[in-house]
Protein backbone atom coordinates (compact mmCIF):
# COMPACT_ATOMS: atom_id res chain seq x y z
CA UNK A 1 0.00 0.00 0.00
CA UNK A 2 2.85 2.41 0.82
CA UNK A 3 4.49 1.59 -2.52
CA UNK A 4 1.25 2.34 -4.34
CA UNK A 5 0.93 5.70 -2.54
CA UNK A 6 4.55 6.58 -3.38
CA UNK A 7 4.07 5.71 -7.07
CA UNK A 8 0.85 7.75 -7.12
CA UNK A 9 2.63 10.81 -5.62
CA UNK A 10 5.53 10.56 -8.08
CA UNK A 11 3.10 10.17 -10.98
CA UNK A 12 1.04 13.13 -9.70
CA UNK A 13 4.16 15.37 -9.47
CA UNK A 14 5.22 14.37 -13.00
CA UNK A 15 1.80 15.20 -14.44
CA UNK A 16 1.79 18.48 -12.50
CA UNK A 17 5.23 19.45 -13.89
CA UNK A 18 4.24 18.57 -17.48
CA UNK A 19 1.01 20.53 -17.22
CA UNK A 20 2.83 23.50 -15.67
CA UNK A 21 5.40 23.47 -18.46
CA UNK A 22 2.73 23.24 -21.20
CA UNK A 23 0.69 26.01 -19.60
CA UNK A 24 3.80 28.21 -19.36
CA UNK A 25 4.51 27.72 -23.08
CA UNK A 26 0.88 28.47 -23.98
CA UNK A 27 0.88 31.57 -21.76
CA UNK A 28 4.11 32.89 -23.36
CA UNK A 29 2.72 32.38 -26.88
CA UNK A 30 -0.51 34.16 -26.00
CA UNK A 31 1.39 37.00 -24.28
CA UNK A 32 3.65 37.47 -27.33
CA UNK A 33 0.68 37.51 -29.73
CA UNK A 34 -1.19 39.99 -27.52
CA UNK A 35 1.81 42.35 -27.23
CA UNK A 36 2.38 42.24 -30.98
CA UNK A 37 -1.31 43.02 -31.60
CA UNK A 38 -1.18 45.97 -29.21
CA UNK A 39 1.92 47.37 -30.95
CA UNK A 40 0.23 47.02 -34.36
CA UNK A 41 -2.84 48.91 -33.12
CA UNK A 42 -0.71 51.68 -31.59
CA UNK A 43 1.47 52.12 -34.67
CA UNK A 44 -1.44 52.09 -37.12
CA UNK A 45 -3.51 54.50 -34.98
CA UNK A 46 -0.89 57.28 -35.32
CA UNK A 47 -1.15 57.89 -31.56
CA UNK A 48 2.07 58.92 -29.80
CA UNK A 49 3.88 55.83 -28.51
CA UNK A 50 6.22 57.29 -25.88
CA UNK A 51 9.00 54.88 -24.98
CA UNK A 52 8.03 52.36 -27.67
CA UNK A 53 10.81 51.72 -30.17
CA UNK A 54 8.79 50.90 -33.27
CA UNK A 55 11.80 51.16 -35.59
CA UNK A 56 12.82 47.64 -34.65
CA UNK A 57 9.36 46.38 -35.50
CA UNK A 58 8.59 48.47 -38.57
CA UNK A 59 11.03 50.09 -40.96
CA UNK A 60 8.94 53.16 -41.74
CA UNK A 61 7.90 55.98 -39.43
CA UNK A 62 5.02 56.83 -41.81
CA UNK A 63 3.64 53.31 -41.63
CA UNK A 64 0.10 52.93 -42.82
CA UNK A 65 0.11 56.16 -44.80
CA UNK A 66 -2.10 55.82 -47.88
CA UNK A 67 -3.23 59.39 -48.58
CA UNK A 68 -0.76 60.24 -51.37
CA UNK A 69 -0.38 56.87 -53.14
CA UNK A 70 -2.52 55.50 -55.94
CA UNK A 71 -1.47 51.95 -55.05
CA UNK A 72 -0.87 50.57 -51.57
CA UNK A 73 0.49 47.34 -50.12
CA UNK A 74 -2.19 44.66 -50.33
CA UNK A 75 -1.40 43.46 -46.80
CA UNK A 76 -1.02 46.63 -44.71
CA UNK A 77 -2.30 49.47 -46.98
CA UNK A 78 1.02 51.34 -46.80
CA UNK A 79 1.47 53.72 -49.76
CA UNK A 80 3.74 52.18 -52.43
CA UNK A 81 3.38 53.87 -55.83
CA UNK A 82 1.59 56.47 -57.94
CA UNK A 83 0.19 56.03 -61.44
CA UNK A 84 2.27 59.00 -62.60
CA UNK A 85 5.43 56.98 -61.92
CA UNK A 86 4.45 54.03 -64.12
CA UNK A 87 6.80 53.55 -67.06
CA UNK A 88 6.72 50.54 -69.31
CA UNK A 89 10.18 48.99 -69.55
CA UNK A 90 9.91 45.98 -71.85
CA UNK A 91 11.94 42.86 -71.15
CA UNK A 92 12.94 40.27 -73.72
CA UNK A 93 12.63 37.63 -70.97
CA UNK A 94 8.96 38.32 -70.26
CA UNK A 95 6.72 35.32 -70.97
CA UNK A 96 3.95 37.71 -72.09
CA UNK A 97 2.87 41.34 -71.89
CA UNK A 98 -0.73 42.43 -71.36
CA UNK A 99 -2.91 45.44 -70.51
CA UNK A 100 -4.67 45.93 -67.21
CA UNK A 101 -7.31 48.65 -66.93
CA UNK A 102 -7.35 50.49 -63.59
CA UNK A 103 -10.96 50.40 -62.40
CA UNK A 104 -12.49 53.82 -61.84
CA UNK A 105 -9.59 55.62 -63.53
CA UNK A 106 -9.78 54.15 -67.02
CA UNK A 107 -6.01 54.11 -67.33
CA UNK A 108 -4.30 51.05 -68.79
CA UNK A 109 -1.19 49.57 -67.25
CA UNK A 110 1.17 47.33 -69.17
CA UNK A 111 2.00 44.28 -67.09
CA UNK A 112 4.65 41.68 -67.86
CA UNK A 113 4.47 38.04 -66.82
CA UNK A 114 7.68 36.41 -65.55
CA UNK A 115 8.59 32.97 -64.21
CA UNK A 116 11.60 32.63 -61.90
CA UNK A 117 13.99 29.64 -61.73
CA UNK A 118 11.89 28.16 -58.89
CA UNK A 119 8.88 28.16 -61.26
CA UNK A 120 7.01 30.91 -59.37
CA UNK A 121 5.22 33.34 -61.67
CA UNK A 122 4.70 37.08 -61.23
CA UNK A 123 2.90 39.86 -63.09
CA UNK A 124 4.98 43.01 -62.77
CA UNK A 125 4.32 46.68 -63.33
CA UNK A 126 7.45 48.80 -63.82
CA UNK A 127 7.75 52.22 -62.17
CA UNK A 128 10.40 54.92 -61.87
CA UNK A 129 9.73 55.57 -58.17
CA UNK A 130 8.35 53.38 -55.39
CA UNK A 131 8.10 53.57 -51.62
CA UNK A 132 9.80 50.23 -50.92
CA UNK A 133 12.82 49.01 -48.98
CA UNK A 134 15.64 46.92 -50.41
CA UNK A 135 16.27 43.57 -48.75
CA UNK A 136 19.64 41.85 -49.11
CA UNK A 137 22.26 42.45 -51.77
CA UNK A 138 22.04 43.02 -55.52
CA UNK A 139 22.34 39.98 -57.80
CA UNK A 140 23.34 39.73 -61.44
CA UNK A 141 22.28 36.17 -62.19
CA UNK A 142 18.72 35.43 -63.36
CA UNK A 143 17.88 39.10 -63.97
CA UNK A 144 14.71 39.60 -66.01
CA UNK A 145 16.28 42.73 -67.50
CA UNK A 146 19.69 41.90 -68.99
CA UNK A 147 22.27 44.50 -68.00
CA UNK A 148 20.53 45.16 -64.67
CA UNK A 149 21.23 43.88 -61.18
CA UNK A 150 18.25 43.02 -58.98
CA UNK A 151 17.45 43.23 -55.28
CA UNK A 152 14.35 42.05 -53.43
CA UNK A 153 11.98 44.91 -52.55
CA UNK A 154 9.74 44.73 -49.50
CA UNK A 155 7.02 46.95 -48.10
CA UNK A 156 8.77 49.25 -45.58
CA UNK A 157 5.85 48.82 -43.18
CA UNK A 158 4.96 45.10 -43.06
CA UNK A 159 8.16 43.78 -44.74
CA UNK A 160 6.24 41.60 -47.22
CA UNK A 161 7.92 40.85 -50.56
CA UNK A 162 6.41 43.32 -52.98
CA UNK A 163 8.79 43.23 -55.98
CA UNK A 164 12.35 44.00 -57.04
CA UNK A 165 14.66 46.96 -57.44
CA UNK A 166 16.65 46.97 -60.69
CA UNK A 167 19.91 48.93 -61.11
CA UNK A 168 22.30 49.19 -64.05
CA UNK A 169 25.14 46.68 -63.84
CA UNK A 170 27.37 48.99 -65.91
CA UNK A 171 26.77 52.72 -66.24
CA UNK A 172 25.05 53.55 -69.53
CA UNK A 173 23.82 57.09 -70.27
CA UNK A 174 21.15 55.82 -72.69
CA UNK A 175 19.58 53.38 -70.19
CA UNK A 176 17.47 53.98 -67.11
CA UNK A 177 19.70 53.92 -64.03
CA UNK A 178 17.17 52.43 -61.60
CA UNK A 179 13.58 51.23 -61.73
CA UNK A 180 11.21 49.02 -59.78
CA UNK A 181 9.32 45.90 -60.85
CA UNK A 182 6.35 45.58 -58.48
CA UNK A 183 4.25 42.43 -58.13
CA UNK A 184 0.80 43.58 -59.16
CA UNK A 185 -1.04 41.04 -56.96
CA UNK A 186 0.73 42.54 -53.90
CA UNK A 187 -0.74 45.99 -54.64
CA UNK A 188 -4.22 47.34 -54.06
CA UNK A 189 -5.73 50.38 -55.79
CA UNK A 190 -6.26 53.17 -53.26
CA UNK A 191 -9.67 54.31 -54.46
Amino acid sequence: MALRATIFKVHQRTISRVLSFELAILFNRMRTALLYSIVLVLVNSNLPCHGLNTSTLFASAGAGSTSKSDYVCFHCRHGVMNLGDVMFIPSTLSARTFNHTVTGVGRKLMLQHFVNPQDHSFDLVTVSKANVAGNGRFYEEHSWWPGYLWQIAVCPHCRRHIGWIFEQAVSDEDAIERFYGLIFSQLSHNA
